[in-house]
């Protein structure tokens, strides 16, 4: 047997959720045995391509018992604003880290404060005047044991500090959200890409209002009466089919606008360089705003360059001007006017391309960002150096 895998430290990874950009980059890990428990797998990861040391759980105990059979060396935690697995997963970690005698961190990837995240009315009663407090006193506890917690942005860092955590102990960084294989989300074409011809503008992910579908349709729209050769594919799932599919009919755009399903996220590369353009005009709600924007940087590693919205933490990851256009949120016609400039000046097309994937190599390899992380880990959690 190989004594240097014998000698790796065991990395236990707790989730609620995973999917391919999470899961698929734990191979790239060298420095540890990695073994992940999740809750749910969602569907643009075939179970096939899951790595051999991830299972799933059924519940709380199936969890606590799988954990303590692996014997981790640490444990990486959940979000502990993430309700319910979240929560119930980060407790885990402090339980299982307590009987098992070692050490845990987690990362945060909230970037909504929690007085506003969890302001929310159960059957007319304002249930945040008690989820609240017991949530952020619950997650100063769970912070105060970590022995280091990656903030995976600056307003989930800022979270954190509300809290009363140290800055000595955040690290910001690409976690969990670990980037992209830049290899194979690059601009070189291998023969497998779709014919959309020369104007289509891509979007991919949930199909739903967050994702600012409706302001894209009324974009798309005015961008078709001034370049007629313009198409629009839809690549994902989600509530808003059925509302698309009667806009498509009400104007007539039968042959313009395509639905391609779901499609894995190895499969993603042909479908992002065969395409223009690459829309993503994500929304803020109450509840929710872009934590990162991982299309975004999908495809600005593939050189197409995104016209995105001010959401979150996008203008974190996209560089507006150089790396992609950010508009203003619900704006069509700020919308219309990006797009245009993308398929009219070639100049300004060629500049971002080349930006976006020099930003991709530099920033978003997910390949060199583990390898960053697994040294934080050795040093400031278990305290070694390799």
């Amino acid at each position: 047997m190989d004594a240097n895998r014998i000698s790796k430290p065991k990395l236990l990874i707790l989730s609620p959720v995973t999917r391919a950009d999470l899961e698929g980059p734990l191979e790239n890990f060298r420095k540890f045995e990695i073994w992940h428990l999740y809750h749910k797998a969602l569907k643009d990861i075939p179970l096939d391509r899951m790595n051999t040391r991830s299972f799933r759980f059924r519940n709380l105990l199936d969890a606590f018992i799988k954990t303590m059979r692996i014997r981790p060396s640490v444990i990486q935690g959940s979000e502990p604003y993430y309700l319910p697995w979240g929560f119930i997963l980060s407790a885990l970690t402090m339980l299982a880290a307590k009987l098992l005698d070692v050490p845990y961190y987690f990362p945060m990837f909230e970037n909504v404060p929690p007085e506003i995240k969890f302001n929310i009315r159960k059957a007319g009663i304002p249930a945040g005047w008690f989820l609240i407090p017991f949530l952020k006193n619950f997650a100063t506890h769970y912070a105060k044991g970590a022995s280091l917690i990656f903030a995976l942005n600056e307003s989930a860092k800022q979270n954190l500090l509300n809290l009363g955590v140290s800055k000595s102990k955040i690290v910001k960084r690409l976690y969990g959200t670990w980037g992209v294989d830049t290899r194979k989300f690059c601009h070189a074409r291998n023969g497998t890409e779709p014919d959309f011809g020369d104007n289509a503008i891509l979007f991919v992910g949930r199909i739903v209002p967050a994702k600012g579908i409706r302001y894209l349709l009324e974009a798309f729209l005015k961008v078709r009466k001034i370049i007629p050769t313009t198409r629009l594919i839809f690549i994902g799932d989600g509530s808003m089919i059925p509302e698309i599919k009667k806009f498509i009919l009400e104007n007539s755009l039968q042959s313009t606008v395509s639905f391609l399903g779901v499609i894995n996220n190895r499969g993603l590369p042909p479908y992002i360089r065969a395409s223009r353009i690459v829309a993503a005009p994500s929304l803020t709600t109450p509840t929710w705003m872009e934590q990162v924007g991982m299309v975004n940087i999908q495809s600005i590693s593939c050189g197409t360059p995104v016209v995105t919205t001010n959401s979150g933490s996008i203008p974190e990851f996209i560089e507006d001007g150089v790396t992609g256009i950010i508009v203003p949120e619900r704006n069509s016609a700020a919308l219309v006017r990006a797009i245009i400039r993308l398929l009219t000046d070639s100049e300004l097309y060629q500049r971002l391309s080349r930006n976006g994937r020099q930003a991709a190599e530099q920033k978003y390899d997910a390949t060199r960002n583990i390898a960053e992380v697994e040294q934080i880990i050795l040093s400031r959690v278990l305290h070694q150096t390799m």
